[in-house]
């Protein structure tokens, strides 16, 4: 019988704990929360409010009021401070010390703490860092059931409840991509108010709306890195006085332009490409620049004894797999991107040079180690369906990538295709996304979203 008392006691006991722990923002349609914002709220905090604010009026019709820390009174109810308030801190949680996007949510003794790393800037925007707002999605996410499965409002899944309470929750989280983008095509669309298309006010308004649901799936840059295509200027720029960092062609020419390839092996090449790097850190002080080193749109071509040295054992061609032309030069392209880092590591040693593997560079490079801090965009443009064995192929180029040492993040082209057809390709790239997920992945980039969302959508989501 003692027994039995202390274990119901004990029971009793961890009820109440929990009880205690839980936060009822909303009971049986009445209010029992209010949201609390810091004096000097970012605009991140602002937004995160408003969002929680409207997901709980559309799940169970219930307005919460929005306070400012030093404006809140003595009143019953529940407190949900949002964002970097006084509060938060004396709880001790630093938001000003966690990573960026990070965040973390706490329920203790009628309180909910949400708030995350932010910066200041456009909550909608890509490269602001928005850990608070994050925090609040994850909390709409795993306590009230939503689901955001396109844009606007008709891809809204937010369940009705007349009560809605956070269970006891301590949760710190740290995003494991430090970028998430998917690129838009809304640029492209026509905006001429006449023109048989989209006016600017429903373009505008379809960005917008594109944005919120890239923010509710948590896309953003913790990192302000700058890559892309990065020598397509220089011909003009450099290619009189300095024709042979540019590709040497079987005719026995150098040849420049956008849809040239440079002299990947070329010292004099890398040079200048640390010396631009220098003179953008110069003007940046204090910002996180990277060493661009992302060849043209266009496959490694350079004929040079030196960049064909740099090659190493073939592989079997193109070709043979994909249908398309040119050797394997992935060789010569890791040993590129490691040349610029040991350059750049002379004045950095944080250095941080970005660089793709595609076309005929995207195949195992070979025995080249590479620091961490060369980060690879693979680009595996073989389009989906595929067959089973370049299903395995294609993972086993990354690991081979990864192998080097490299840090590889994931930057495909497949959905810009498929227009408006039901084009679904949602398992193949699933297990592809779970693999590089799993080895190693420390970024995405998708090119691109084309608005497809009735028939495409199940890819995305």
């Amino acid at each position: 019988m003692k027994h039995f008392l202390l274990l119901t006691t004990f029971m009793l006991m961890v009820a109440t704990t929990r009880a205690e722990a839980e936060v009822t923002i909303v009971e049986k349609g009445k209010a029992r929360s209010l949201i609390v914002l810091p004096v000097n709220p970012t605009e991140v905090a602002r937004y995160a409010a408003q969002e929680l604010k409207y997901h709980v009026a559309e799940a169970s019709g219930v307005e919460l009021q929005i306070a400012a820390e030093n404006a809140v009174v003595k009143t019953a109810g529940n407190r949900i401070y949002i964002g970097d308030c006084d509060r938060t801190r004396a709880a001790g949680i630093e938001a000003t010390r966690l990573a960026a996007d990070s965040f973390v949510i706490r329920c203790t003794g009628g309180e909910l703490f949400v708030a995350g790393r932010d910066a200041e800037g456009d909550p909608l925007g890509m490269r602001t860092w928005a850990g608070t707002l994050f925090a609040v999605y994850e909390l709409l996410d795993s306590a009230m059931g939503a689901r955001w499965l396109w844009p606007g409002k008709l891809g809204e899944i937010i369940p009705k409840a007349d009560t809605i309470v956070v269970p006891n929750i301590d949760r710190k989280v740290e995003p494991q991509l430090l970028w998430r983008n998917l690129r838009s095509t809304l640029h492209l669309r026509p905006r001429e108010e006449g023109h048989p298309g989209f006016s600017g006010k429903a373009i505008g308004k379809v960005k917008r709306e594109q944005s919120v649901f890239l923010r509710r799936h948590r896309m953003g840059y913790a990192v302000d890195n700058r890559y892309g295509h990065a020598f397509t200027g220089w011909w003009d720029r450099y290619g009189k006085e300095h024709p042979e960092w540019f590709n040497l062609m079987e005719d026995g020419k150098r040849h420049g332009g956008r849809r040239q390839s440079m002299c990947v092996s070329n010292p004099g090449f890398h040079r200048q490409i640390i010396e631009n790097w220098k003179q953008r850190r110069a003007a940046n002080p204090g910002k996180f620049i990277n060493i661009n080193g992302c060849e043209n749109d266009v496959y490694g071509t350079c004929q040079c004894d030196k960049c064909k040295a740099w090659d190493g054992p073939q592989q079997e061609p193109i070709s043979a797999r994909f249908g398309e032309k040119g050797t394997i030069v992935s060789g010569r392209y890791a040993r590129f991107l490691k040349a610029l880092r040991e350059l750049g590591s002379e004045i950095d040693p944080d250095a941080v040079v970005m660089g793709y593997a595609y076309v005929n560079y995207l195949p195992d490079p070979g025995p080249v180690k590479l620091h961490p801090n060369v980060w690879v965009g693979f680009v595996p443009d073989a389009f989906f369906p595929r067959s089973n064995e370049d299903h395995r192929w294609l993972k086993e180029q990354w690991g081979a990538w990864r192998k080097t040492g490299c840090s590889v993040f994931l930057r495909p082209n497949y959905f810009l295709d498929g227009y408006c057809m039901p084009y679904i390709f949602a398992h193949q790239f699933g297990d592809e996304f779970r693999y590089g997920a799993s080895h190693g992945m420390i970024g995405m980039d998708f090119d691109s979203l084309t608005a497809m969302w009735s028939t495409q959508g199940t890819n995305l989501y």
